[in-house]
């Protein structure tokens, strides 16, 4: 076994030693070396590092591998040379008729989900399920452009990805959202940026709307009632309240409302797109944090904005616990690198990428005095 594996290490420190004679002449090789059971090059760039990888690609793929190159500081890289089977087995995806047949289950929950929101128990009177689809159609519309953001965006920069996965839950809400897989390796931290920041984007566009014609000519609960949504709660929902009903932010912070199934739908993808926006592993929000900021500090970001909303729940809002440790399961703390991990976003998508701070802030950020009480008995959340 021994043997074997000084075998595999001596033919992997060999290739490597091809590879960066190959490299040469995009790279100053300084050494080479195994590195994690794959051969690496370390050297300074002649150009650029999305010309390089441009130009290392076709040398290394006769050599059965795949470059990626990684920032050591002060102009030096590390290329890595994958193998390509690593590209074939991210490749590899399941039936599309499972795709079809979670969202027609989803259709399903989220129109029990309506009705049940509406007094109507479609177990016990199945006749009256029109009254769950206003709020079925409306989230499903917000989820399914969301993940086609995510999707166009991707086509754009020439990487694979699945249909949307939606996933129905046969409680609360009847869905869990959907989410999209990457189906090959993507090329630069640009691409990564654009992808992630296209769906949660994608999906404002229509959940505002249903937010604002949801809450038009709302009427006002008691303050003393024992269910609705306090309008304070976050600051941007504030404002659509005050753009559908008028008045003043201060009006909209005292205000006990129900919400429509359509309102229902669009504060439920104001949430989702919050949570997306976490700057956290796989969300959203960590591909933006990854693409912006590199690795290293990527990982940095996610483990503070866990340990923050921990904090958070201890001390001011503990249904806060369940979201940290549903994050923390699903994203992780590590970002697949993109294979040009050098080359960062131009300023525009820096401006981007904190304009979507922003957002996120005002989704989750409460008037100022409206933190105290802000949620009721509330079946919305």
């Amino acid at each position: 076994m021994r043997a074997a594996a000084a075998e595999a290490q001596e033919q992997t420190a060999a290739d490597a030693k091809t590879l960066a004679e190959a490299a040469g002449d995009v790279l100053s090789v300084e050494r080479n070396y195994a590195y994690g059971g794959v051969p690496a090059i370390e050297g300074r760039l002649r150009t650029n590092a999305g010309a390089t990888l441009a130009r290392l690609e076709p040398a290394f793929r006769r050599e059965g591998r795949i470059p990626l190159l990684e920032s050591l500081g002060r102009n030096v890289v590390r290329v890595l040379a994958l193998p390509v089977a690593v590209g074939a087995a991210v490749h590899r995806r399941s039936s599309p008729w499972i795709n079809v047949a979670l969202f027609a289950a989803t259709v399903v929950t989220t129109v029990f989900a309506g009705a049940l929101h509406r007094g109507v128990n479609l177990w016990s009177d199945p006749s009256q399920f029109a009254a769950g689809i206003p709020y079925a159609a409306a989230l499903l519309g917000i989820l399914g452009v969301h993940e086609m953001g995510h999707f166009v965006a991707a086509r754009r920069h020439g990487v694979d990805v699945t249909w949307p996965y939606f996933i129905p839950v046969p409680m609360g809400l009847g869905t869990l959202g959907a989410f999209i897989q990457i189906k090959q390796l993507i090329k630069s931290r640009r691409a990564v940026f654009d992808i992630g920041i296209a769906g949660p984007l994608a999906g404002l566009v229509v959940a505002l709307p249903a937010l604002y014609f949801g809450l038009e000519g709302t009427q006002q609960s008691p303050r003393d009632a024992v269910q609705g949504m306090h309008a304070g709660m976050s600051v941007l929902f504030a404002l659509m309240y005050q753009l559908a009903n008028g008045g003043s932010l201060s009006d909209a912070a005292g205000a006990v409302v129900q919400l429509s199934p359509l309102a229902l739908a669009g504060w439920i993808g104001l949430v989702v797109t919050a949570l997306n926006l976490l700057p956290v592993g796989q969300l959203d929000g960590g591909h933006i944090a990854y693409a912006l900021f590199g690795r290293r500090y990527a990982r940095i970001i996610s483990m503070v904005t866990v340990l923050l909303m921990f904090a958070l729940a201890l001390t001011v809002w503990p249904g806060l616990l369940m979201w940290a440790l549903i994050v923390t399961l699903v994203a992780g703390f590590s970002h697949m690198p993109a294979l040009d991990d050098v080359t960062p976003p131009d300023a525009k998508r820096y401006a981007l990428g904190a304009a979507a701070l922003v957002l996120l802030v005002l989704i989750v950020l409460p008037l100022p005095g409206a933190a105290r009480g802000m949620m009721l008995d509330c079946p919305y959340l």
